[in-house]
């Protein structure tokens, strides 16, 4: 948390940042309604701004899910592997065949 406000040099505006910190169950719980409030001095009078956001349900992914979603990464890479395999050992067949029907002339 910034204790005091930085002036940025570009635009002569102040800019203070503060960080919350909420367990996991807390954030994906849509419950729940998270309130930042400042006030501060302009200069002239005291100015209050308020900003809000929702915890979000729909981000939450269980440990099953993630377990799930890493088994289905891994076989769907397996398969990849196979059939990169298979086709490898096609083409192999395929030229040996055509080389002993005389029909690939590769460099003869």
């Amino acid at each position: 948390m910034d204790d005091s406000a930085l002036q940025s040099t570009q635009s002569r505006k102040y800019s203070i940042t503060s960080r919350l910190r909420v367990t996991e169950d807390q954030w994906h719980n849509s419950q729940n309604r998270f309130q930042c409030s400042v006030t501060f001095y302009n200069g002239k009078t005291n100015d209050f701004v308020s900003a809000a956001i929702q915890g979000d349900q729909r981000c939450r992914m269980t440990a099953e899910e993630n377990k799930w979603s890493g088994n289905a990464a891994e076989l769907s890479y397996i398969l990849v592997l196979v059939k990169s395999a298979l086709f490898g050992a096609f083409l192999t067949t395929f030229v040996f065949k055509l080389k002993g029907t005389g029909l690939a002339q590769f460099g003869n």
